[in-house]
């Protein structure tokens, strides 16, 4: 923003003085942190802050033009011995401080922009939970709180995955129910049924632990071994045929499949309900962290914009705004304005330029740490609310189950 475009924007002649364009300058400023502050928008986010650079830009340009026409002013005026030298030190910290403020506000308004967002999302959390509860109960948040909303949002991806597996797993074992079905009542007419169950037993326990050698020896001796009396050697040979085929259909569907049918135990489900009753856990698991995350989601925002509050303090203990402006005018009418003794000189020195540099050495370092963490702090709220709003669409609706089917399995 060019001199005459800036001082036209602040509604200001072109030869105005230092002080109104100063006092008009910082109502301005003022006026459009406060709107930022009270009217959050994502979008406008980076037109906001490339306003503020601009903005800053133009009142620091002018502020050097006038330094330098005030100086030229006064150029032959006698000054204390030592302050050209001081002034040099001064000119050469004015960009660095120009930096500084314009840091500086820069942080303050998205720490403010930041903390707009989660006081409307509280606004709105309150709205939901009284609406829903028939008033609003006061839940306090603790560390223990955050350590189990770290803890859960962990388990809620195992969960979900475990769900979904679950769903793949029950596809894969209807495939070959029909199989298991097809094995059984081919051994029971081969060996009858208190016989056929131990040869049975094999079969499973085998594919259970992924023993595969096991369970194709476990086929072959109910091909091999010596059938029922008085059972016709047609029969036999189909029920053979039978367990033979449909046997080796299990164990290739179940060792290709090994990894989606592996219970938490390190044992293969092998029948549809198991997986049923697997998943129904999992969605009882997740229903309880919903339900926690539901509770602690208002206190939690609360707590952050706490955090949000401690890093605005913490910014405004190293200055404010207007303490900010008032060292940047001081530092550059010293300048521009004759030093005429030590007096002087030495006020100058101790009250502005040295000011100045502690700030330059010590709290500007500061400012990126506190805005980043602010950042983060934001960051962190928003992964808790799309975490909450993720469990909240999943379908936690348990399968039913037969009891009957449930206890045999």
């Amino acid at each position: 923003m060019d001199l005459e475009n800036f001082l036209k924007d602040l509604e200001l002649p072109v030869n105005a003085g230092m002080d109104p364009v100063e006092t008009a300058f910082m109502n301005r400023l003022k006026e459009r942190l406060q709107h930022v502050a009270k009217n959050y928008d994502e979008t406008g986010l980076h037109e906001e802050e490339r306003w503020l650079r601009e903005f800053l830009t133009g009142f620091f340009n002018y502020s050097i033009t006038w330094l330098n026409k005030e100086a030229a002013q006064h150029k032959d005026i006698k000054e204390f011995d030592t302050a050209p030298e001081l002034k040099k030190k001064a000119k050469s910290v004015i960009t660095e401080l120009q930096n500084y403020i314009a840091d500086f506000v820069s942080c303050y308004m998205h720490i403010n922009r930041f903390m707009t967002l989660l006081r409307d999302e509280i606004k709105a959390e309150e709205i939901k939970v009284a609406t829903a509860a028939g008033g609003l109960q006061k839940i306090r948040w603790t560390p223990d709180a955050g350590i189990l909303i770290a803890r859960y949002r962990k388990e809620k991806i195992q969960l979900v995955a475990r769900t979904e597996r679950m769903g793949q797993a029950r596809k894969i074992l209807e495939q070959i129910e029909g199989d298991f079905a097809a094995v059984r009542s081919a051994a029971v007419t081969l060996f009858g049924k208190d016989k056929a169950e131990p040869y049975l037993r094999k079969l499973t326990a085998a594919l259970r632990v992924t023993d595969f050698k096991k369970a194709v020896k476990a086929i072959k001796e109910m091909t091999e071994a010596k059938k029922k009396f008085g059972l016709d050697g047609k029969t036999a040979k189909q029920s053979q045929q039978i367990i033979l085929s449909a046997g080796t259909r299990i164990i290739e569907t179940v060792q290709k499949n090994a990894q989606t049918l592996m219970s938490e135990e390190g044992r293969v489900f092998l029948k549809p309900i198991e997986t049923d009753m697997a998943y129904n856990n999992d969605i009882r698991e997740l229903q309880k962290i919903k339900a926690f995350l539901a509770k602690y989601h208002l206190p939690y925002m609360q707590y952050k914009l706490d955090a949000l509050g401690h890093l605005k303090d913490k910014l405004l203990v190293m200055n404010t705004l207007d303490s900010l402006m008032v060292l940047y005018k001081r530092l550059i009418t010293g300048i521009a304005v004759p030093l005429k003794d030590i007096k002087t000189v030495r006020m100058y020195e101790s009250e502005i330029l040295n000011h100045v540099s502690y700030l330059l050495t010590g709290h500007f370092t500061e400012l990126p740490t506190i805005l980043e963490r602010a950042e983060e702090t934001v960051a962190e709220f928003r992964e808790n609310r799309e975490e909450l709003e993720a469990i909240e669409k999943l379908d936690l609706i348990e399968i039913e189950i037969n009891e009957q089917q449930a206890a045999q399995a």
